[in-house]
């Protein structure tokens, strides 16, 4: 596709390699001292390594071609580059890692689930013959089976049949959490005697009391026949709905109460994606995704690591990853809808892996940190150190952990935050406050003014338009608007990945809006799979002073489920302390996320550590990095959008006096040269406020005016 003009902040001003300064020496080669091996799991003879992340696979047509093309490769494989300098890396697939791998029991989450499509994917788990006990944490049921519902609620109600099974992402479940279920009890108790505020290193895994005599749904009856593939699911398979609720802590409680309070309801969402898989060998096996439980038809990426078992001589964890995964499910098990039957992660886990997850596996070569989000007020500062922090507060505290390996960093830098979901009310103060927490105040960062460095990745409408319905351009041009068209966006979020509103983009403020950038797809991504559109979710710190050899840098890299949603990354408010005079800063967050973190590093001297620098499409083929002996390492990420695209904004525009049309102190705003996809417009929204920047905007407005 051809792309509108405009000058990128960066353009003339960014010092290239082997341009504008000197080019930095690649380090002398060290017989002593080789790279080590990095843990990797083979699907099928493919290796997928822990170091990185890989694109998913989403076209299951070409199967057999594939087979052949392996086959008639085998005796080339090792001149195979896999890494991402001469080809696109392999493509994860989901469905080939469950059906390889000899499993004692799985855990599964996502936001929502297509059981039928489950049942097809992952028969080893989910099929009649099934054997593998499996729990299927989601945030929305599936929409068949609300559609069943409400079919028996209202049998009169013609159009049931018609509704949509798409759900979208930031849209809050709605759930009885007054419902109480048999085995909720116990769970009550913990959560009076627990603190959403205690970390999981202060609070011993003993005083969590788990009850593992839960219920479970009977079998099909002996010789009915299944009428769908999904009504025949095996009794050992448990769905659990996760509500988006937290405890207060105990200064915010009632004192009169002692505590006793009740979970309170966040309008956020069960949002992570992510598979706990242990195998009967002991090995515990962790996956990061993006993608739903659904039939792949988006871009999505996994992260995947296996963990061997910990053993009598095995060190303490020199991270905390399995801390953190450990209190992640307890989060879970403690938010678990009530509901007849139903499992929690820790019961699940108690009953079928008996050992302790934080304590049972050597996390000692854990590749990435993990970062998850957790519905709750946290405060901004903290006594204790050893506190586990949520959302971007976590990230907060891993940058300050690291800060002393991190690469060269620059005032010059960019913060790239790619969504596939962007919220409304957000305005220079609460995004600012966001940013400060990925780029934290030091020599090089010194928060005078951070927005001008802010990347916001968005399809552009005729992108969409163009993958969704294969042709050139079906978006609605300013000569060809008409009331139909309008109609058709207002129906479009029945069949999107992506979501942001009309009504959502006229309450975000105007300098937040030109920070948008154009998504466009990477050559690697294209090559690698025919063009969808992203579910793909990232956060990335851009290194201005690129490394030698790569065409783009990044300090750090975070694949994860959130978006640009203030449930998602919080926003920050002031609160009374309760039983006294003071105030102080907390960070509210409404969603259940996930996301792991890849960070470079540089190796410091006298240090036996290997340096690692995450890029984008290395020139230096590092496949075989163990016969390699140097202490650099380059790691290709195979991002699917290109770093440094086209604004949206293209040059100041005034709109005169006219009170409908925003504008700043000046009077002047940024218009925008295309318009951002939106995936709903509804009627009286497309020709006020801020939608009067976009192309789309303006057409609707002069065809009312005619």
């Amino acid at each position: 596709m051809k792309r509108s003009g405009g000058v990128r902040p960066w353009d003339n001003k960014r010092p290239a390699f082997g341009r504008g300064r000197q080019a930095r020496p690649t380090p002398p080669p060290s017989n002593d001292n080789p790279l080590p091996e990095i843990p990797h799991v083979l699907i099928n003879g493919e290796r997928y390594d822990s170091d990185r992340f890989y694109l998913h696979k989403t076209d299951y047509k070409t199967d057999k071609k594939d087979k052949q093309n392996s086959s008639e490769a085998t005796g080339k494989s090792a001149a195979t580059c896999t890494c991402g300098a001469r080809q696109p890396p392999a493509l994860f697939d989901r469905q080939a890692l469950v059906a390889s791998l000899d499993l004692q029991c799985a855990i599964l989450a996502t936001y929502t689930l297509d059981k039928r499509w489950l049942v097809q994917a992952f028969p080893s788990l989910l099929g009649s013959d099934a054997t593998v006990p499996t729990l299927v944490l989601h945030g929305q049921p599936d929409p068949r089976d609300r559609l069943l519902a409400r079919k028996n609620n209202d049998d009169d109600d013609d159009d049931s049949s018609q509704a949509s099974t798409t759900v979208m992402e930031e849209s809050p479940p709605m759930v009885d959490l007054n419902k109480q279920a048999p085995n909720m009890k116990a769970l009550n108790n913990d959560d009076e005697g627990d603190d959403d505020d205690l970390s999981i290193f202060t609070q011993p895994e003993a005083a969590v009391r788990v009850d593992v005599s839960f219920a479970t749904s009977p079998p099909p009856p002996a010789g009915e026949r299944c009428s769908t593939p999904e009504s025949c699911i095996p009794r050992h398979v448990h769905f659990t709905q996760i509500a988006p609720t937290w405890l207060p802590p105990p200064d915010m409680a009632d004192t009169v109460l002692q505590r006793q309070v009740k979970r309170e309801r966040k309008q956020g969402v069960y949002h992570p994606k992510f598979m706990i898989l242990l195998e009967k060998s002991g090995n515990l096996i962790v996956v990061v995704s993006t993608a739903n439980l659904t039939k792949p038809c988006t871009t999505d990426a996994s992260w995947i690591q296996r963990f061997p078992p910990a053993t009598a001589t095995t060190s303490s964890s020199n991270n905390d990853f399995g801390a953190v995964l450990q209190d992640f499910l307890m989060q879970q098990s403690r938010a678990a809808c009530p509901a007849d039957g139903m499992v929690t992660p820790q019961n699940f886990w108690k009953k079928h892996a008996v050992t302790s997850l934080r304590e049972g596996w050597d996390y000692n070569q854990a590749q990435v940190d993990l970062i998850p989000h957790i519905p709750g007020e946290y405060p901004t500062e903290r006594e204790s150190g050893d506190v586990l922090y949520y959302g971007r507060q976590r990230m907060h505290q891993l940058l300050q952990r690291k800060s002393m390996t991190l690469p060269r960093l620059s005032s010059e830098d960019r913060l790239i935050m790619q969504p596939t979901s962007l919220g409304a009310d957000w305005n220079v103060e609460n995004l600012s406050q966001v940013m400060k927490s990925y780029l934290p105040k030091s020599k090089v960062d010194p928060h005078d003014n951070l927005l001008p460095r802010l990347d916001i990745v968005w399809p552009t409408d005729d992108w969409v338009q163009q993958v969704q319905q294969g042709r050139e351009s079906s978006s609605p041009s300013p000569q060809t608007v008409t009331a139909s068209n309008v109609e058709m966006e207002v129906t479009r979020q029945q069949r999107s990945a992506l979501f942001l509103s009309s009504d959502a983009f006229n309450r975000i403020h105007t300098d937040c809006l030109s920070r948008m950038v154009q998504w466009d797809p990477t050559q690697q991504h294209t090559e690698a799979s025919s063009p969808r559109v992203p579910h793909f979710k990232s956060v990335a710190r851009l290194l201005h002073h690129r490394p030698p050899g790569v065409s783009e840098g990044f300090a750090w890299f975070i694949l994860t489920s959130a978006c640009l949603s203030q449930g998602a990354q919080g926003v920050e408010k002031t609160e009374r302390v309760a039983g006294s005079n003071k105030e102080r800063t907390v960070v509210s967050y409404r969603n259940f996320e996930l996301g792991v973190l890849f960070c470079s590093r540089r190796a410091l001297p006298m240090s036996t550590e290997h340096s690692r620098i995450y890029c984008y499409q290395p020139t230096q083929c590092t496949c075989h990095s163990p016969s390699i002996n140097t202490r650099h390492r380059l790691v290709h990420l195979p991002v699917p959008y290109q770093c440094r695209p086209l604004p949206y904004v293209d040059a100041p525009y005034d709109f005169g006096e006219n009170d409908d049309e925003p504008d700043d102190n000046d009077g002047q705003v940024w218009h925008f040269s295309v318009s951002p996809y939106f995936h709903e417009i509804p009627p009286g929204s497309a020709a006020v406020s801020n939608m009067l920047l976009t192309p789309y905007g303006k057409a609707v407005l002069l065809q009312q005016n005619d």
